[in-house]
């Protein structure tokens, strides 16, 4: 959901009203619903092993996201068809910098 708010100020900290009250600003409220279908672009900002067992992966994305990431030694099969729920399944081997579960933070 995307929520918008604006004032009817003239300018930034004018004593002259624009004619508007703030009852009136509100009567025109309206609640306006779109579906996002552009997925979120995300860039690998920086990588680091941080030992045997553990990397650190820095990601950027464009807008509000939540992120599952997953790594294995050897290629897994089906991933081309069923990547979504096999990085998911491993969300409790992945964390943020805070040491939250992917995917339960925004």
């Amino acid at each position: 959901d995307v929520y918008c708010y604006a004032e009817d100020n003239l300018c930034h900290g004018c004593k002259v009203v624009t004619g508007s009250t703030q009852a009136e600003i509100q009567g025109t409220l309206t609640q306006v619903r779109t579906k996002d279908y552009t997925p979120p672009k995300m860039y690998i900002v920086a990588q680091e092993a941080l030992s045997k067992q553990h990397i650190m992966v820095t990601l950027q994305v464009d807008e509000g996201a939540q992120v599952w990431c997953a790594a294995w030694t050897a290629d897994p099969t089906n991933m081309a068809t069923d990547y979504e729920s096999k990085i998911k399944g491993y969300s409790t081997n992945c964390a943020d910098g805070n040491g939250r579960e992917c995917g339960t933070f925004w």
